[in-house]
């Protein structure tokens, strides 16, 4: 059922339906590809001010490869990709991350990333963060 309310920025108001294939393959000791394909027949991924604003049919892709420079240093890179039912330039987004992780103890990790971004994409941003697990 739908939820929330556009008016106060609460969610879109539209029920989402979404499909998504996820395909991993080893590459070499400690590097890995992935590869994500997603359809959205109904729904909207806008959430307040942010996301696609055009409800409907939605196609997404992404690739991506990691690697393990050292047992606590990873390293990455992805391009993802959206596109809604038009051509319009305002209706596709394009990202391409690069980015990693270092393990600073065995419950620990510092994440790191840049980003650049065509269409109606961020043009570029740094994003950092730490993950704990208790």
């Amino acid at each position: 059922m739908p939820s929330g309310d556009p008016a106060t920025q609460l969610g879109s108001g539209f029920t989402d339906f979404v499909v998504n294939s996820i395909a991993q393959k080893s590459l070499w000791a400690g590097g890995l590809l992935h590869v994500n394909v997603g359809y959205q027949s109904n729904g909207n991924t806008l959430t307040g001010a942010i996301g696609i604003r055009t409800p409907g049919k939605i196609v997404s892709e992404g690739l991506s490869i990691t690697t393990d420079v050292t047992p606590d240093l990873n390293l990455g890179a992805d391009i993802n990709g959206a596109q809604i039912r038009t051509a319009h330039s305002h209706d596709r987004q394009l990202q391409l991350t690069l980015g990693g992780t270092y393990a600073v103890s065995r419950k620990a990790s510092l994440v790191f990333s840049t980003f650049t971004g065509w269409y109606d994409s961020p043009r570029w941003g740094v994003l950092a963060g730490m993950t704990l697990t208790p």
